[in-house]
């Protein structure tokens, strides 16, 4: 189950927490969860550039700013009371995805085209 929140216009599509993706895959496999529950993963746009430069407080402070309004807007678009039913919350940034997944820019999604190739066709690994 997949759902694609764009509270305005077209115009804010690309723009930084401008549209929120919605994938709920209890939906699909309830074993995925405890009886009763569901996993919601949700995710925004936002560039490496918006979370770098940031103390470790207040890049803390940040996830959980950014957390709290994508939260707020599916509370008024789609799953009210969503916040208070929330057991567990994990937040990640594109210096995440950097970190734990090696995503040039801690980019999400399709493996850019223009990127050289490794064994087996995948992108090499690089450190900064």
């Amino acid at each position: 189950c997949h759902h694609f929140v764009l509270e305005d216009d077209w115009t804010r599509l690309e723009e930084p927490y401008g549209s929120i993706f919605l994938s709920i895959p209890t939906v699909l496999d309830s074993s995925l969860a405890p009886e009763g529950r569901h996993i919601l993963h949700i995710f925004t746009t936002s560039s490496i550039e918006d979370w770098e430069g940031l103390s470790r407080k207040d890049y803390e402070a940040k996830k959980e700013l950014v957390a709290d309004e994508i939260i707020r807007r599916l509370e008024n678009k789609l799953f009210p009371g969503l916040k208070s039913s929330i057991v567990f919350k994990e937040v990640g940034t594109p210096k995440t995805h950097r970190r734990y997944l090696a995503r040039d820019k801690g980019t999400y999604g399709p493996i850019p085209r223009n990127t050289p190739k490794g064994l087996l066709g995948m992108p090499f690994n690089t450190t900064a």
